[in-house]
Parts: structure tokens; C-alpha cells; sequence
């Protein structure tokens, strides 16, 4: 009988959690059936709000996953994107669509293996797979192998005739040698293609390439005449033909784009800009104040007013319009915007006060304006005070993830710090919200290239170089990126495109000389940098260069010779006479190179590196009150200039007098709260010189923030010094300990870590270190005398 009751239990149970379990299912399919209706109504606002709704009762729903990525992409928000995506795909290995956006996101970063370990994975459940064919057809492209990237973008368009992507790859491959058949490519595509612009672009790309002006005109047109709603292809329109000086046109055109859309205040700006750089300012200014005339409550008007006076250093002018603007809207937004502007106004007319006391009155009405926190970031970033940029930038973020301004001076604020990966995350970012901004493009393609990820530089690049053919750093850093690539061909190819161009030879035959000295072929590299002196003789590092060369060849008195006949030729070129200094005291030819640094003070009395030349061969000689005077000279005419200071310090060091390096060490700090080996320096010369207990303190303040930033063995060595000296030698032991690890081997490391060890007892280990640090009788730092007395006492 209670068998019975007990088994009838169980069905019961059973039965209302199948019920359940049903309800959640019928629920998930109601809210995510709902999600896909408003998905492709496009409001995805209430999309999102249906899709969470799913994964709140299933958070493994694998549909749901990649609906909300998709949501995510339309938001631009590319991290939780690719997130869900990849939830996806563990959820369901098999889902292709997931596996090609992220194979998609993996090729935009230019993390290829990653891509092709995602192609592979789709093209094993589906080998005809369309999109993930074109993704290896790019990659064959990007990886100089046209042959099958032909044959397999050409497979994707006989299945697919307008497929987007393998046009795009069909028509890059055929581009550079025979751009009439590209085109032609791209113009079959747009027959294919009805409702899509990006082939439309990729045509007018091509044509700007080839300067094939009336083309580009008439292509358009069409793509204006199709897509009328379209403001960024008018946007670019009206760019190309300011670009290409036919200001008339474009004049004509954007008038008609303001006519047709008078509401949209974002154009009349934009009309007065073209009209302030194209014809005159008082034109922008008379078309901005009649707008005003006619909408006087419209403040962007009134802003774009104050910022055309700004730019023509107008700023009373400007002030005006922005207190204007105060009194009409007191402390609503426009008018904490407002104060804002007069805020950076008085920054460029050295009013800093003024600015922080009109930063105080917005954040007392909002803590976390994003406008004011931008500007007192950048005053932060101004004092190199990293830490509290940091802080306001990421409130920014968090309210605004999409400020490229807050990104930009993030990735600034990061790289001063140091943390070169977060730098480079921040550029990336702002690239996924704007992938046309140059200037990100390059930075991130500066830091990918300084963290040696030179494929994603090379992409970069490669894009950045066909936007912008004249742009000096961008064609530098490519060439480097394929050096580092062992590339030597594709790179050559860049140099010799340049030098066949009359004004970019000298820059071509610079690159080709840097290039064959990476190969070490430097009979060829001191060929082609002779090439550019002769073309620009100006050009600073072919000089060096060429000096290189001839020192890797053992041929000293020829780079001397060259250097010097140089000078002769250009007797004002100050870099060229610092460096005949410099091989002049090689040489041993002291007063000779006394005078060479002496006539390059004079030439250029901003030129720092020369005092610190001279300082250090006054050094060399033991010429210590000359050597001072070098570098008080030089403060005198650069008195930001941190290094010469820190040299300056060091020297101060040596000659005893400790007061005044402390002093020195201090004013670097002023000027760059954020100089690492200032901070460092400051704290070893407290506790060498004056280890008062005071000073301990202050020396552990300053030392072990350091660490945070760079746990190098300089910085352990001199907090493991602090805390020996503070009586705490167990604690300073392992840090002292970590130092040499770390590749502290000079004497001094030894020492304070013997000492360390001779504090705690451990006698066979200090009398190990006290002989390391004893071992070069020449090597002298402070306390070698007491490593000498501890090492008797222990024999």
C-alpha cells in the first residue's frame, strides 16, 4: 500500500514538472518568436527586451544567443557581440552563421589563423559554404597567393554571381595590374546587385585610385540617385569634389543637400565649415548668424558659431556666443555644454584657474558630465597625472561607450603608463565604431607593430596607405611590417613605387637603404642612402644611417669623411654637426668635437641632445664644472626638458652634491608626476644618502607604486633597499632576491642582498652575494666599503 501512494506520488510530480517544463518552452518559443518579428521590423529596442526574456528562462538558448549577438552588432557593442557568439558556438558547434561572423570579426583584426581555424570548422559541415570560400579567398589574397584566391573567389561567384565579398576579392587581386578588368568585375557585380551599396563604393574606391575624376563624379550620382536618404554617401560627395578642388560643384551640391533637408541643423554646420575652408570666414559666419537670426533657440547653431571664432582665435567673440547661451538656457544641458567651451577657452589663453572654477559649476549640477570630464582629462593627461585621466575617462566610457574622444585619450593616457595592449584595445575600438578614422588606424598599427602582431599592422596599414598614398609614417611602418616578415620583395616593391614618383624618390630611396641594412647588405644600403642625401640632404636618419653602415663595415674614417664634407655643404644642418661631434670624440679628437657640439648649440639652442653631448665629454675628462655648466646651459634654453634634468641629476649625484639632485630629481617630478625613474632615482638617493626616518617614508611612497607599473629589477631593488634600511629585512630580502632574478647583476644588487642575508643570519648565503658584489674591483657604488668589512667579517 505505500508502495503504491509513493509511486503515485512520483507520476504526480512527474506530470506537473513535465507541465513545467512545457509552460517554459511554450513561453521561450512565444517571447523568441516575438524577439525575430521585431528584429526585422528593425526595433530592436524592444527586440532585446524579448530575446532576454528567452535566455532568462533558458540561458542556453542557443537561438536566443545569437539573436542577442546580432542585436549587439547593431549596437555596435563588438565585445558582448562576439561573447554571445562564442556562447553559441559551444552551445552548438554546428551553428554556422555564428561561426562565420566571428571568423568575420577574427579577419576585420587581422588575427587570420584564427579565422581559418573557423572556416575549417564550417567548410567540414558544409564544404560550398559560400561566405566562409570568400573568407579563404581574402586570406589567400592577403597572403600573396592570387592564384587560389582567384580560383576560389571565382568558385563562389559561379554559384553566386553577385556575392559581395569574392567580387571584393576578385577585384582587389586584379586591381594593381589591370584595374580595367577589376572594374569591369565590380560593374557585373552591381548588375547582380539591386539593393546593395558596397560594391557601388568599392567601384568609386577604384576609380579615386586611378584618378579617373568625371567616373567618380558620374558613379556618384547614381549612388546618391539610389540611396537619396543616404546622407554619408553625400557626406563623401561633396568631400571627393572639395578634395579634388572643384569647390563650385561641391558648393552646389551641398547647398541643394541643405535645401532639401532644412530641419537637420547637422548640415547648415557643415555649411558653414566647407564655407569657412573653401571660400571665407566672414561668409561661414554671416551664413551661421542668419541661421541663428532664424532659429535663435537652435544651440547648435550658436556652438558651431563659438567654435568657428575659436579657430580664428576670436576668443572674446567666442566667449560671448557661449555666455549667451549660458543666460538663454541657465543650467540646462546646452548651457553646462557652454560653460564647458568658455572652460577650454580659458586652457588656450593659460586661464587654468578660470577653467577648473567653471568645471566645479557643471559638475556641482551633473558629477558625471561627459564634456567636462573630457577637459579635465586632458588637463590631467597635460600633467602626465595618468591615474585620475584614467578614472574620469572610464566614467565617460561607462555612460558613453562610444566617445572616440574618451578612447582616444584612454589609449593615450594607457600608453604613457606603459600598457602599450590596453593602448592598442582603446584604437581598436574606436576603429569598430568608425573604421574610415585614420588616425586610429594608424595608431593601432603603431602599437600592433611595437607588440610584433605584424599582421594585424599590415592590414592596417595596407588600408591606411591606399586612403591616404602621401601619408610619410603609414608607408614606413608597412615597409618595417614586411621587413619584420622577412618580406624583403613586397617591401622593395613599396620603395621602388615611391622612388619612381619625383617627389616621394628621396623618401623611396631612404626606405631601400633601411631595408638593405635590416639584410645587412650594407655595400647596397650606403649606395641608396648616398641616393637620398643627394635627393633630400635634409633627411636626418640617412645621415645616422649611412654613419651605421660604414661602422658595420669597419670603415670609420670614411663615414668621417663623408659627415664631414657634409657639413661643409650645410654648414647650418645642426643634426649633421652633432653628429660629426660624435665622431670626432670617437676618434679621440676631443677639441674638435668640443667645437662641433659648441657650433650646434649655436645654430639650434633648443637641440638638448647636443648639450647632453658635450656635458658627457666634458664628463669623460673629469671636467665636472663643465660638464655642470653644459647642462645648465641647456636647461636654461629647454626648462621642460626631463632628460637633460635627470642627467643633470645623475651628475649632481656623482659630484656630491646631494641637495641639489634631490632638488633636480624633485622638478622633473613637477613636470611628469607620472617620470618613473624619476620617482625611482629620488627614493635610492634618500636612502643612500639621507636615510632619516622621514625620508625612508617618503622614499617607500615613492618607490612602491612603481611596482604596479613595472616590477623590473631596478624598482624591487631599491624598495628592497628601503625596507633593509627601515629595519625590515626579511620582508626586503625577497624582494632583493626577486631583483637578481630578474637580472640584477651588477655589485650593488649583490651587495644589498648580501646584507640582507647577513641581517637575517644567513651567513653562507650573504658571504655568496658579498663576493659577487666584490668581484670587480673597478665597480664602484655606495656602501662597497661596508660590503668589504661584512666580507672580512665573515672569513
Amino acid at each position: 500500500m505505500k508502495t503504491h501512494k509513493l509511486l503515485t506520488a512520483v507520476i504526480l510530480m512527474m506530470a506537473v514538472l513535465l507541465g513545467a517544463c512545457s509552460d517554459g518552452e511554450e513561453r521561450q518559443a512565444k517571447y523568441f518568436s516575438r524577439a525575430q518579428q521585431l528584429f526585422e521590423q528593425k526595433d530592436f529596442d524592444k527586440a532585446r527586451i524579448e530575446v532576454k526574456n528567452v535566455l532568462q528562462i533558458n540561458s542556453n538558448h542557443a537561438k536566443g544567443r545569437y539573436l542577442l549577438a546580432l542585436l549587439h552588432e547593431q549596437e555596435k557593442n563588438w565585445q558582448q557581440m562576439y561573447a554571445n557568439l562564442n556562447l553559441v558556438v559551444e552551445l552548438n558547434p554546428g551553428h554556422v552563421a555564428a561561426r562565420i561572423k566571428i571568423a568575420q570579426m577574427m579577419f576585420a583584426n587581422g588575427m587570420y589563423d584564427k579565422t581559418l581555424a573557423q572556416i575549417d570548422a564550417i567548410l567540414a559541415q558544409e564544404p560550398e559554404q559560400l561566405d566562409a570560400l570568400a573568407l579563404r579567398a581574402a586570406i589567400y589574397f592577403r597572403n600573396g597567393d592570387h592564384d587560389n584566391a582567384i580560383a576560389t573567389a571565382q568558385r563562389v561567384l559561379n554559384k553566386k554571381p553577385g556575392h559581395v565579398a569574392a567580387i571584393s576579392v576578385l577585384s582587389m587581386t586584379y586591381a594593381e595590374q589591370d584595374p580595367d578588368r577589376a572594374l569591369a568585375i565590380i560593374g557585373d557585380g552591381i548588375n547582380q546587385q539591386t539593393g546593395d551599396a558596397s560594391l557601388k563604393l568599392m567601384q568609386i574606391g577604384l576609380l579615386e585610385r586611378e584618378q579617373r575624376s568625371d567616373e567618380v563624379v558620374k558613379a556618384y550620382r547614381q549612388l546618391i540617385e539610389q540611396f537619396p536618404s543616404n546622407l554619408l554617401y553625400q557626406y563623401r560627395f561633396v568631400r571627393y569634389l572639395e578634395q579634388s578642388e572643384r569647390i563650385d560643384e561641391a558648393e552646389t551640391v551641398l547647398r541643394n543637400i541643405v535645401n532639401t533637408l532644412p530641419a537637420n541643423t547637422e548640415l547648415k554646420l557643415w555649411l558653414a565649415q566647407f564655407l569657412a575652408n573653401n571660400r571665407n570666414p566672414q561668409l561661414a559666419e554671416t551664413t551661421l548668424k542668419e541661421f541663428i537670426t532664424r532659429q535663435p533657440k537652435l544651440y547648435e547653431l550658436r556652438f558651431g558659431l563659438g567654435k568657428l571664432y575659436t579657430a580664428l582665435k576670436r576668443h572674446a567673440e567666442a566667449g560671448q556666443v557661449y555666455q549667451a547661451i549660458i543666460t538663454l538656457d541657465n543650467e540646462g544641458a546646452d548651457a553646462l555644454l557652454a560653460r564647458n567651451r568658455l572652460a577650454e577657452l580659458a586652457l588656450l589663453d593659460n586661464k587654468r584657474p578660470e577653467a577648473e572654477r567653471l568645471l566645479e559649476v557643471v559638475f556641482a549640477v551633473e558629477p558625471e558630465n561627459k564634456e567636462a570630464l573630457l577637459t579635465r582629462g586632458r588637463m590631467h593627461l597635460g600633467d602626465n597625472n595618468t591615474k585620475s585621466a584614467i578614472t574620469d575617462l572610464r566614467t565617460v566610457l561607462r555612460n558613453a561607450p562610444e566617445s572616440t574622444d574618451a578612447l582616444r585619450l584612454l589609449a593615450r593616457a594607457h600608453e604613457s603608463d606603459g600598457a602599450r595592449n590596453l593602448a592598442l584595445d582603446n584604437y581598436r575600438q574606436v576603429l569598430q565604431i568608425n573604421p574610415t578614422d585614420d588616425d586610429a588606424a594608424y595608431q593601432a598599427a603603431r602599437l600592433a607593430f611595437a607588440d610584433g602582431e605584424y599582421e594585424a599592422a599590415e592590414q592596417l596599414l595596407v588600408t591606411l596607405v591606399r586612403r591616404q598614398p602621401d601619408n610619410v609614417g603609414a608607408i614606413r611602418h608597412l615597409v618595417a611590417t614586411y621587413g619584420k616578415q622577412d618580406r624583403w620583395a613586397e617591401a622593395l616593391t613599396v620603395a621602388d613605387k615611391l622612388i619612381a614618383d619625383e617627389v616621394t624618390a628621396g623618401l623611396g630611396y631612404y626606405l631601400k637603404g633601411r631595408i638593405y641594412f635590416d639584410q645587412e647588405n650594407y655595400s647596397s644600403a650606403l649606395i641608396a642612402f648616398e641616393q637620398t642625401l643627394a635627393n633630400k640632404p635634409a633627411v636626418i636618419e640617412a645621415l645616422q644611417f649611412l654613419v651605421r653602415a660604414h661602422q658595420k663595415t669597419d670603415n670609420l674614417a670614411l663615414a668621417y669623411d663623408y659627415v664631414r664634407a657634409h657639413t661643409e655643404q650645410y654648414p647650418r644642418q645642426a643634426h649633421a654637426l652633432e653628429l660629426l661631434g660624435n665622431l670626432q670624440q670617437k676618434q679621440g679628437s676631443l677639441l674638435e668635437a668640443k667645437a662641433s657640439y659648441q657650433q650646434t648649440i649655436k645654430i639650434a639652442p633648443e637641440r638638448s641632445s647636443a648639450y647632453r653631448y658635450l656635458a658627457s665629454l666634458h664628463a669623460s675628462q673629469e671636467h665636472w664644472e663643465e660638464a655642470l655648466a653644459a647642462y645648465e646651459q641647456g636647461i636654461t634654453h629647454n626648462p621642460s626638458d626631463t632628460a637633460l634634468l635627470m642627467s643633470l641629476a645623475a651628475l649632481q649625484t656623482s659630484m656630491g652634491a646631494i641637495d641639489k639632485a634631490l632638488a633636480t630629481y624633485d622638478r622633473v617630478l613637477v613636470l611628469n608626476p607620472g617620470h618613473l625613474y624619476a620617482a625611482n632615482n629620488l627614493a635610492a638617493t634618500l636612502v643612500d644618502y639621507r636615510p632619516s626616518a622621514e625620508n625612508l617614508a617618503r622614499a617607500r611612497a615613492l618607490i612602491e607604486p612603481l611596482l604596479n607599473k613595472d616590477r623590473n629589477a631596478v624598482f624591487l631593488d631599491t624598495l628592497g633597499w628601503v625596507l633593509y634600511k627601515s629595519g625590515n629585512a626579511s620582508q626586503a630580502m625577497n624582494l632583493l632576491v626577486e631583483a637578481v632574478q630578474s637580472g640584477g647583476d651588477k655589485g650593488v644588487y649583490h651587495y644589498h642582498l648580501g646584507m640582507a642575508y647577513y641581517s637575517n643570519n644567513q651567513h653562507s648565503l650573504a658571504k655568496q652575494q658579498l663576493e659577487l658584489a666584490l668581484k670587480n674591483d673597478s665597480e664602484s657604488y655606495v656602501g662597497r666599503e661596508e660590503a668589504e668589512l661584512t666580507m672580512k667579517s665573515l672569513m
